[in-house]
């Protein structure tokens, strides 16, 4: 057989199953099975600060309650003195309004407010005061008779 036939040479069936590199698609799972649990360490990680954080703001707004229910109390105390928790304000009313054209208060008024003042600075020195109030702010306002001068200097 001068032209005998040669079987033709056939790739052996195990070289295509078995390649020397990771597929792509296995490299990219892998990759996206790292990415899901970092992704999910850092959800966990946030998810317990903002609630730390909502605890704190529920303790603060506890807290702030608390002052204004003692407020309250020392303002039920005294008449003409209210309590308003929607402004957080302390309103005197009458009992802190001045004269036409004078620097002072009248006698009965001075008297309430020598009583509460002090009442209001015990409860900011308390331990949960210093906590929850920063700062006392005291508004005034002029009325619109003389001028500017004058009633900025009934105002010192």
């Amino acid at each position: 057989m001068p032209l005998a036939q040669r079987p033709a040479r056939r790739a052996m069936k195990d070289e295509a199953e078995r390649p020397f590199w990771i597929s792509f698609a296995d490299l990219m799972t892998a990759l996206m099975v790292l990415f899901l649990v970092v992704m999910g360490v850092a959800l966990l990680a946030i998810t317990n600060d903002v609630t730390e954080r909502e605890k704190q703001e529920e303790q603060h707004r506890k807290d702030v309650e608390a002052i204004f229910d003692r407020l309250v109390e020392a303002a039920a105390r005294h008449d003409g003195i209210q309590v308003d928790r929607s402004r957080r304000v302390i309103e005197f009313g009458d009992r802190a309004r001045f004269g036409f054209n004078k620097s002072s208060l009248a006698i009965e008024q001075e008297i309430v407010l020598r009583r509460f003042v002090p009442e209001i600075i015990d409860l900011a020195d308390s331990s949960l005061g210093r906590k929850v109030m920063k700062r006392v702010v005291i508004e005034g306002y002029a009325d619109r008779t003389g001028s500017y001068l004058s009633n900025l200097n009934l105002s010192l």
